[in-house]
């Protein structure tokens, strides 16, 4: 008989099948190990996956890709506002409001953080507020002064990759105007 049961005696085989379905060579004598290992390669990548939305908002294509990145049931959060919105529509909605206001503003993640399916991201973003921003409190008119900002987003992700909660939150002494 062949297999990877007559190769290694128990423990030792359910390691070495799972360095086989991993096409990777694990050492470690702890089996607890390796199966946590297995286990951590096969989870999503939520720091690739919060990158990715900050990526598609650089590059425009939020509109065309927010029903890849987002649940429909999605909820964003700008905490400074208090704003919330739901659904990809808000999503969308959300990302357009800023482009409205700025339109060459692009950010750059500094960091992630990440802790299980929610990530913490650092932006530093620059740009030039030529438009209007529209917020719960009011329209804010544009200056044409450039913006230099940091900000964080918060996001968590479902089991299918899928954000299902975004929350934007800023330094209190942020200024737009």
């Amino acid at each position: 008989r062949t297999g990877w049961r007559t190769r290694l005696p128990p423990p030792y085989g359910l390691a070495s099948f799972i360095a086989q379905v991993t096409h990777r060579t694990i050492t470690c004598s702890s089996i607890w190990f390796r199966l946590t290992l297995f286990i951590k390669e096969t989870k999503m990548d939520v720091k690739r996956l919060a990158q990715n939305t900050v990526d598609i908002f650089n590059d425009r294509s939020y509109r065309q890709k927010a029903r890849e990145v987002a649940s429909p049931d999605i909820v964003v959060i700008d905490a400074p506002t208090g704003q919330q919105m739901k659904g990809i529509d808000g999503f969308v909605q959300y990302s357009q409001s800023f482009v409205d206001a700025m339109p060459d503003l692009k950010g750059t993640a500094v960091e992630h953080a990440v802790n299980g399916n929610k990530v913490t991201t650092r932006v530093h973003a620059r740009g030039t507020f030529t438009g209007k921003l529209q917020t719960p409190q009011g329209t804010l008119q544009g200056t044409g002064r450039p913006v230099d900002i940091e900000y964080r987003l918060e996001q968590e992700f479902n089991d299918d990759g899928k954000l299902v909660r975004f929350r934007r939150y800023t330094p209190p002494r942020l200024k737009l105007y």
